[in-house]
């Protein structure tokens, strides 16, 4: 009576989920046919918050709790090392209200070339952040805006030095 993980595959083995929180997506991961989950959280209250949802649903065999931050994992045998091998499948919800906090490209780069196996997938792969320009002297000071910024001489927030036409498509990134 599992849940099914439906992205493409049937054969995940090892799932990663960086930045597990109180550990629910590893919870869920659990319900799947993967041998083992190994959830990665470096802040020690979510940690323990984490294993102790694990303990209290009996899976302390499949769901692994590893206190530190994706980026500081090790693969392999032996001593000191994290995951017995690469993930076949790496979840994870470590993103802000900006989509890019939290350190989210650097931690899925790392996971790309560190920890996930070939062939893997990553859940969710893909993201759209959506803007408008605009004039406003509150943010110009929240956000230090410049008049010789990114946006060119003479620029200020919401009006480019050379006056363009803005659309508010979306940037795909």
């Amino acid at each position: 009576d599992g849940v099914p993980l439906r992205v493409g595959r049937d054969d995940f083995w090892f799932i990663l989920d960086i930045g597990a929180g109180s550990g629910l997506l590893s919870l869920l991961a659990s319900r799947s046919a993967a041998q083992h989950v190994f959830a990665c959280e470096a802040d020690p209250a979510l940690a323990e918050t984490a294993a102790a949802g694990v303990a209290a649903n009996g899976l302390e065999a499949r769901v692994h709790v590893l206190r530190k931050p994706s980026t500081s994992l090790s693969v392999g045998f032996g001593k000191g090392c994290d995951l017995p091998c690469k993930a076949d499948l790496v979840v994870t919800e470590i993103f802000d209200s900006v989509l890019l906090g939290e350190g989210v490209l650097a931690t899925l780069r790392d996971a790309h070339g560190r920890l996930l196996a070939p062939g893997g997938r990553v859940v969710p792969h893909a993201g759209t952040i959506m803007g408008v320009l605009l004039a406003s002297a509150t943010a110009q000071g929240m956000f230090g805006l410049q008049q010789d910024g990114p946006l060119g001489a003479g620029a200020t927030a919401g009006r480019p030095a050379a006056q363009a036409t803005c659309s508010v498509a979306p940037i795909h990134m």
